[in-house]
């Protein structure tokens, strides 16, 4: 922004400059001899000068900033590059959990459906014994 702050400074002297230096560009060579003339004329030059020293260091610190950029997009699309070949084992990953929890469901499912088959088994068991001690109990 600072960049910005000065080319457009620059732009705003400029025309006013240029027109002052053209006129007395035009005054000196006329009158050579008439030295406010040539006072005023290298005035102009040297803020001409200075305005173009300026814009080249604008154009300079222009360029480093372009290099830091294109510096640090090149890190970006490294680190990107290599989040995009991490990226089909984290999806196997994913999968893979996924099946897991699948699996893990189906277990509990399994496991619960035994736990009910055994509870069944024991409770038919319990009623065996119970209608066998009766039935020993009513012969004695």
């Amino acid at each position: 922004m600072e960049l910005f702050h000065k080319t457009t400074e620059i732009q705003e002297k400029y025309p006013g400059i240029l027109d002052e230096f053209s006129k007395y560009y035009v005054f000196f060579h006329k009158n050579p001899a008439y030295t406010e003339y040539q006072q005023i004329y290298e005035s102009n030059k040297s803020n001409i000068q200075q305005l173009m020293n300026e814009l080249h260091e604008n154009e300079n610190q222009l360029v480093k900033n372009r290099e830091t950029l294109n510096e640090r997009l090149s890190t970006i699309d490294e680190k990107i590059t290599r989040e995009k070949e991490k990226t089909p084992l984290l999806k196997k990953k994913v999968i893979r959990v996924k099946n897991q929890d699948h699996a893990s469901d189906i277990l509990f499912q399994d496991t619960k459906t035994k736990i009910q088959e055994i509870t069944i088994k024991n409770i038919l068991l319990g009623v065996g014994i119970f209608i066998s001690g009766v039935s020993l109990y009513r012969i004695s």
